[in-house]
């Protein structure tokens, strides 16, 4: 997760004044989408670690919690996502590494 905040942030500091995505219409606001993707990923971190710190140890049962706003077929993909946030967490000590499920 460090490591794709840190390329978001990358692309970002170039000044892009268009972003074609690899699906969608061109992003005419390059900054501001980019500013939204690393503040969406953020917030899913809060998720995250709230979901961590009411008891639930396994991304699969954090799902409900962390990805209520998604649909049940994206879990699979969305499990992935919580186990890099918990990896993140876990690096910056925030976490016990240990303890996840």
């Amino acid at each position: 997760m460090d490591a794709y905040l840190a390329s978001v942030e990358r692309v970002r500091g170039l000044g892009p004044r268009v972003l074609l995505p690899g699906h969608g219409p061109p992003l005419v606001d390059p900054d501001g989408a980019l500013r939204e993707v690393v503040e969406h990923r953020l917030w899913r971190e809060e998720r995250v670690l709230a979901a961590w710190r009411s008891g639930i140890r396994r991304p699969a049962e954090m799902l409900p919690a962390v990805y209520d706003d998604a649909p049940r077929e994206v879990w699979p993909l969305a499990e992935r996502q919580v186990i890099a946030h918990l990896r993140r967490l876990a690096a910056a000590g925030t976490i016990d590494a240990a303890e996840i499920g």
